[in-house]
C-alpha cells in the first residue's frame, strides 16, 4: 500500500494532522507512506516522521510560487504513485492543482479529505462540495465546528491531535525539558502559526519577562526547533528562557497555562490537557480563529493587547485557589480517522 499525506499550507496544524493520522494508519494497512508539505517547520516534524516505521518526507519552499507548487505535487504523485491519498483543508490543493490532477484520477486510487473549518464564500466561489462529490471517496469533520457539517456523507471524528491522553509525558519528563524542578510547573508561552508571528512574540515576551513578578510560577518560551535563535534578539539574549521542541504539546503537562495563538492544534490540545488558554486569535485567509475560540470556551479565552494578557495572568495567579487540571479524556480523532480509512480501503 502507498499513502501519500498532502500537508501543504504552511504553519504546523496541516502537518501535524497529517502527522497524527499517519502514526495510527499505517499500522494497520503497512506498505509506504509519503508527507508532502511547505510548512515553514518541516526541519521541525523530521525527526517525529522518522519515528512512524514507513513513512518518508518531502518538502518544497513556503515561498513556492503556485506554478512550482502545482509541479512539485504532480512530480510526487507521479512518482510515487500512490493507491490512498489524503488532502488536509484544500481540497483543490492550496495553488488548486488538485483539480488538474483529479480530473486524471486513476481508477485504483482512493482520496480522503480531513475538512477542517473555510470560509463559506470560498467554498461557493469554488464549488467545493460539487468537487468533492466527484473526487473523494470519504470526507471527515474532524472534531470542531465546520463548512462541512452540511455536506452529504461527511463523517464525524474527535480532534485530531499527535499525542492521545494515553501518550502525554509524565510531569516530571515534561519539567525535564523545560528546565525546571519536577515539582514546580510554569506559564508556557507557545510560538506556532507562522515565522512572521514567531518574530513578534520575540517582543512580547521580551516585555512580560520585563515586568514578571518573582512570585509567579517560571516564564518559559516554547518553539519548534530548526529557528536559529539568532534572529529573535530577545530569545537570543535569553536562551535559558527559549525550548526548542516538537511536538510542543509534550511540553504541556509541567504548565499551569499556556499562552499562544488559536489555532487547531493548540486549542484542541489545551483542551485535552484541562489547561487554561490565553489566546490571541491571528486573522487568516482561510481559518476563522476566533470563531474557534470562542466555540472552545471553558478554559479558553482571548486576548488583545500585552496590558489585557498581564492582566489575566494576574487574576489567575493571585487568585486564592488556581485552577485544577481536569484532563479531557476525549476519543483519539486520529485513531479513529486511521480506522474508517483502513476500512474503506480493506472495502475497495
Amino acid at each position: 500500500m502507498r499513502t501519500l499525506f498532502y500537508a501543504l499550507g504552511g504553519g504546523l496544524g496541516h502537518v501535524t494532522r497529517q502527522l497524527a493520522i499517519a502514526r495510527k494508519l499505517m499500522p494497520l494497512i503497512g506498505g509506504e507512506g509519503l508527507l508532502i508539505t511547505n510548512s515553514q517547520f518541516a526541519a521541525a516534524v523530521e525527526g517525529e516522521s522518522k519515528r512512524c516505521a514507513g513513512l518518508s518526507l518531502q518538502r518544497i519552499s513556503a515561498n513556492a510560487a503556485k506554478n512550482e507548487v502545482a509541479q512539485f505535487v504532480s512530480e510526487q504523485l507521479a512518482t510515487f504513485n500512490p493507491e490512498l491519498m489524503l488532502v488536509d483543508t484544500f481540497p483543490r490543493g492550496i495553488a488548486g492543482e488538485l483539480a488538474e490532477i483529479f480530473a486524471a484520477k486513476p481508477g485504483f486510487l482512493k482520496t480522503v479529505l480531513i475538512g477542517r473549518n473555510l470560509p463559506r464564500e470560498y467554498v461557493e466561489t469554488y464549488d467545493l462540495f460539487g468537487f468533492a462529490q466527484a473526487y473523494y471517496d470519504l470526507v471527515f469533520v474532524p472534531g470542531e465546528i465546520s463548512v462541512w457539517e452540511s455536506f452529504p456523507g461527511r463523517k464525524y471524528v474527535p480532534p485530531i491531535v499527535l499525542r492521545g491522553t494515553d501518550e502525554y509525558l509524565p510531569a516530571e519528563e515534561s519539567a525535564k525539558i523545560l528546565r525546571i524542578s519536577p515539582n514546580e510547573s510554569c506559564v508556557l508561552i507557545i510560538g506556532s502559526g507562522n515565522l512572521a508571528e514567531i518574530f513578534e512574540q520575540d517582543a512580547l515576551v521580551a516585555e512580560l519577562a520585563a515586568c514578571w513578578p518573582q512570585h509567579w510560577p517560571y516564564l518559559r518560551w516554547a518553539i519548534p526547533p530548526g529557528i536559529e535563535l539568532a534572529q529573535l534578539p530577545f530569545a537570543n539574549s535569553r536562551p535559558n528562557l527559549v525550548v526548542q521542541h516538537y511536538p510542543l504539546s509534550e511540553l504541556f503537562a509541567a504548565a499551569w497555562v499556556l499562552v499562544g495563538g488559536a489555532g487547531y492544534n493548540l486549542i484542541h490540545e489545551a483542551r485535552s490537557h484541562g489547561l487554561p488558554l490565553f489566546a490571541k486569535a491571528h486573522p487568516r485567509l482561510y481559518d476563522d480563529q476566533a470563531l474557534r475560540a470562542a466555540e472552545a470556551g471553558g478554559l479558553i479565552q482571548t486576548y488583545e493587547s500585552l496590558g489585557e494578557l498581564h492582566s489575566m495572568l494576574g487574576k489567575l495567579f493571585e487568585s486564592e485557589r488556581l485552577p485544577v487540571r481536569q484532563l479531557d479524556r476525549m476519543q483519539d480523532g486520529a485513531k479513529e480517522a486511521a480506522k474508517r480509512i483502513a476500512g474503506l480501503q480493506a472495502n475497495s
